[in-house]
């Protein structure tokens, strides 16, 4: 009679980490452009403001 033996396979578990990777990578990416836009948008209100201030 053979047991059976349950858990998770080596390259089922590197294929969960790769896709952990990728989806980290993504959110990463966007997250930098976020800020990145929040700094042009803030540096953009000051000009605005210093305009309208004269």
């Amino acid at each position: 009679m053979k047991v059976r033996q349950s858990g998770f396979k080596l390259l089922e578990v590197m294929v969960a980490i790769l896709l952990m990777i990728i989806v980290s990578l993504i959110a990463w990416r966007g997250l930098e452009s976020m800020t990145r836009t929040d700094i042009q948008l803030r540096e953009s209100t000051g000009h605005t403001e210093s305009v309208l201030e004269r």
